[in-house]
């Protein structure tokens, strides 16, 4: 029994691990993204597809993409899930329930540590704070908006450059720890422009005490992009935007050591890697 038990094992993952035939990499660490392919489009003689899954993670819904005619389940893994772990998403599909197993694998981030002259973007006031925490409900609405539109996640670079800092770092804002990098930061000239990475719609513009000036964009199926520090917004909630659409202009608002692109990609509410899709360099620093 035992040794039918780990030739099941074996045989699921030989079956289920074959997420390299979508066009991108899954990446099975905290922060990055899981790719479960869940079988071909069946269509019924009414044109009517009959198949769709529906697929859940920690209790949320997941983005379903399309390739080549298959269907695919997109799980954003969060930071905090602890590694050399088996989690579980359920999916539901043709009327039938299974679990499947997603083996989170270990990432050390190095840590960043940065030097921040206004001290009240460090350790804000008693009134800075009442406004962060109204903001948080308001952001958090953002990240975790869903609707239905198909997803397109041929996604392109919002500006171009090199990297300043990457996803995952752990941070520290004059010498305090703080929340791990939510996203990836380029830096460029104050007033070049932004581009959507994809086609969407705004969800929501603004500046905020830490992001300055904001802008999310939905892309479908729960998937959302986040840009922020912006020197100017070019784009109101509501409006439809194309992979090419100028959403506004780099700068430093909020809290931000010069003018710089800070932008993040969500999953199901999931913070993860942009560069699983997004190629970029990094600045290498001169030796002394």
């Amino acid at each position: 029994m035992r040794n039918l038990k780990y030739l099941f094992i074996f045989l699921f993952f030989l079956c289920f691990n074959n997420a390299w035939a979508i066009n991108i990499s899954e990446s099975l660490v905290p922060g990055g993204l899981a790719i479960l392919p869940l079988g071909e489009i069946k269509i019924n003689k009414n044109n009517v597809t009959t198949n769709r899954p529906k697929v859940t993670f920690q209790g949320r819904k997941s983005a379903i993409a399309v390739y080549d005619n298959y269907w695919y389940a997109m799980i954003g893994l969060p930071l905090k899930l602890k590694p050399n772990k088996i989690y579980y998403a359920r999916v539901s599909q043709s009327g039938k329930k299974n679990n499947y197993l997603i083996n989170v694998k270990n990432k050390k981030y190095p840590e960043q540590r940065i030097t921040v002259k206004n001290q009240r973007m460090v350790v804000p006031n008693k009134l800075d704070m009442k406004r962060i925490n109204s903001e948080k409900k308001i952001i958090s609405k953002a990240k975790y908006y869903w609707d239905d539109q198909p997803l397109d996640y041929n996604f392109k670079r919002p500006i171009e450059g090199k990297l300043i800092s990457k996803f995952g770092l752990k941070r520290f804002f004059n010498n305090q720890p703080r929340s791990p990098h939510s996203g990836i930061d380029v830096p460029a000239p104050t007033g070049t422009p932004i581009n959507s990475i994809a086609k969407g719609k705004v969800l929501l513009t603004g500046e905020f005490y830490f992001n300055g000036k904001t802008v999310f964009i939905s892309h479908g199926q729960g998937v959302v992009s986040f840009y922020c520090h912006m020197d100017e917004i070019d784009v109101q909630e509501g409006d439809l935007v194309t992979q090419h659409s100028i959403i506004g202009k780099v700068g430093s608002t909020g809290r931000s050591t010069g003018p710089h692109l800070h932008m993040s990609l969500y999953f199901n509410g999931v913070a993860v890697d942009p560069e699983i899709f997004l190629e970029y360099q990094e600045y290498q620093k001169e030796p002394k």
